[in-house]
């Protein structure tokens, strides 16, 4: 999830970044106020905590990543899109344990643990939040929210027909918005 990288990054090292677009990642501030207890939200992502141990990663590859790719898509991309992915996911295993590693870097369990200290910064540079309305892997309530730990510039976005995998569905209204937000901020 490129996402979390992405909130880190602003808010960690924003010397290194004008701006920023995070795509169907809430900020992780965000995601852990409305996520921790929220058992509907827990179910939705269950398949980023079966991720953590190596028993889970076996559990969604099971029928050579046919499980893992219905979870992932949720049926918002074409089949034979889907189709495409599952073969790169399955054709080497060092892809799998890597599409894992990144899950278990990005998404502990520890993180919805109420109990436990963790820092979460705000971003510290601009960002535009885009969100799909039929987003299946997030609550609606995730939708918007991500723009109160932005300590800059800040927008949110949803777009009432866009999937979680809005980049792959809808480029062109993506696009559109990245390239707005860029030229907004870009340097002289």
């Amino acid at each position: 999830r490129s996402g979390a990288v992405a909130w880190q990054a602003a808010a960690w090292l924003p010397d290194r970044f004008d701006a920023a677009v995070v795509i169907a990642s809430p900020h992780p501030g965000h995601f852990r106020q409305v996520a921790t207890g929220n058992v509907p939200q827990l179910m939705k992502g269950f398949y980023a905590w079966l991720m953590q141990t190596d028993d889970g990663v076996s559990l969604l590859t099971q029928d050579d990543g046919r499980l893992m790719a219905r979870f992932a898509f949720g049926g918002a991309l074409p089949p034979e899109a889907v189709e495409a992915y599952r073969l790169e996911w399955t054709a080497d295993p060092d892809r799998l344990r890597a599409m894992a590693n990144w899950y278990r870097a990005n998404y502990s369990p520890r993180f919805l643990d109420p109990g436990a200290d963790i820092s979460i910064r705000n971003a510290r540079i601009p960002v535009r939040y885009i969100h799909g309305a039929k987003d299946f892997a997030f609550v609606p309530e995730l939708s918007t929210g991500s723009a109160a730990f932005v300590d800059a510039d800040a927008d949110e976005h949803v777009l009432e027909d866009g999937s979680h995998w809005m980049p792959q569905a809808q480029p062109e209204k993506v696009a559109a918005l990245v390239a707005d937000w860029v030229e907004r901020h870009r340097l002289p």
